[in-house]
């Protein structure tokens, strides 16, 4: 890496860290909102700087990668992905640290980590295990009490919840079923639309592939999801239930055909499905209609 490009992506001489993703993006407010451009391809993302990191690190989360990145920068922020959720893990696990002398503590141990100085062993008398314990125990209990699947410790989003309620500290209000089941669904919906949005534009750019895959449950009632599949990653589009569909070659075809249509015929150059024969039948229609499918 150049010194030009080294100097560049830097954290320069400031006491906290910061982080070199701001370098490749323009920063551009929108009415209340602030979204970011990208220095090289041009994709915009609104918010903070997180989902600019994985566009620009190109690591299929969250964001469609960019095409246009430097090598050197995209090498440097998967790095400092790596490297930033490594260090962050070694910080929680100290414990909470409540009051305002104990936060400092937190921000000297992050800024530490980041930088590559090690922690001093005396730290380890801010972990609190007995508090960790009882959150923990807390925790189980309402996995216990609604029969959840044990293996969603392991899930992503749920990390990512005890992370930002972390962050948060003492006093979160949690949200209303009214926050959950309409004002945070919404935003969340408007989320995936933005996301989809923005892949939509990379289908133009480089293609697509249309993925169809069906499931029949032991009652007999079956449902077809349907991905699309691009340089940028795998995006699910939508699941139909099919239980009141005959699952003949006609029906099939006017599935996949009203499929194409909304993701558009020219963005579309394969269509994969299983091998069944009604499938194979359907597949040889849809390329009688598109000449340019496969």
């Amino acid at each position: 890496m150049s010194k030009q490009r080294q100097s560049k992506i830097s954290f320069g001489g400031s006491k906290q860290p910061v982080d070199p993703t701001w370098e490749h993006c323009k920063v551009v407010t929108s009415g209340k909102k602030t979204v970011l451009t990208c220095n090289y391809c041009g994709s915009k993302y609104s918010g903070g700087v997180y989902r600019m990191k994985q566009h620009l690190a190109q690591t299929k989360k969250d964001a469609a990668m960019c095409k246009e990145v430097p090598p050197e920068v995209k090498q440097f922020l998967l790095s400092y992905i790596k490297k930033f959720e490594n260090d962050k893990e070694k910080c929680e696990e100290l414990g909470d640290l409540n009051g305002e002398d104990e936060l400092g503590t937190r921000e000297k141990l992050m800024r530490n980590a980041l930088d590559g100085t090690k922690t001093p062993n005396t730290l380890s008398t801010y972990f609190k295990k007995p508090k960790r314990e009882d959150a923990c125990m807390a925790i189980c209990d309402f996995f216990y009490a609604n029969a959840l699947p044990f293996n969603l410790v392991n899930n992503k989003y749920f990390k990512r919840m005890l992370n930002m309620v972390g962050e948060f500290g003492k006093g979160l209000k949690p949200p209303s079923m009214h926050e959950v089941r309409v004002t945070n669904l919404r935003k969340k919906v408007e989320y995936v639309h933005g996301t989809l949005a923005t892949f939509k534009q990379e289908w133009k750019r480089t293609c697509c592939t249309l993925m169809s895959d069906g499931w029949t449950d032991k009652k007999h009632r079956s449902i077809t999801n349907f991905l699309v599949n691009s340089p940028s990653g795998t995006f699910f589009l939508k699941s139909i239930d099919t239980s009141d569909i005959q699952h003949n070659a006609e029906n099939l075809f006017a599935l996949l055909d009203g499929i194409v249509e909304e993701v558009g015929e020219e963005n579309v150059v394969q269509v994969i499905t299983d091998g069944a024969l009604a499938y194979v039948k359907a597949g040889e229609l849809l390329m009688d209609k598109r000449k340019s499918l496969y």
